[in-house]
């Protein structure tokens, strides 16, 4: 979930991919639209870090999560438990590969 500036995503802390973040937590994330042929994207670069959210934080991501995807989630999947949060450091976009575009985020 895109949310202030972040990306939050979950995971199992027995998976391989948490295990990769603990190891490095440097990523590159590829945000492409569901159809494969398509020829615009967004990547983010940058650290993800472990958090555990906040009643506050939680109440946002269970509001944004159920409104974009109608889920039924509530505060109580999110409060206190580890999710991770990814802070971006460089975005690339594109619509066609020869309008590319970079950011640097700080």
């Amino acid at each position: 979930m895109w949310l202030d500036g972040r990306l939050y995503f979950g995971g199992s802390p027995i998976s391989r991919s948490a295990k990769n973040l603990d190891l490095d937590p440097r990523v590159c994330i590829n945000l492409s639209e569901e159809d494969e042929t398509s020829d615009r994207a967004v990547i983010l670069r940058g650290h993800v870090a472990t958090v555990r959210p906040d009643r506050a934080l939680a109440v946002k991501l269970v509001t944004a999560s159920n409104e974009k995807y109608a889920y039924e989630q509530i505060v109580d999947q999110y409060e206190g438990n580890a999710i991770f949060e990814l802070t971006p450091e460089m975005v690339l976009a594109w619509t066609e590969l020869a309008n590319a575009t970079r950011w640097r985020v700080s």
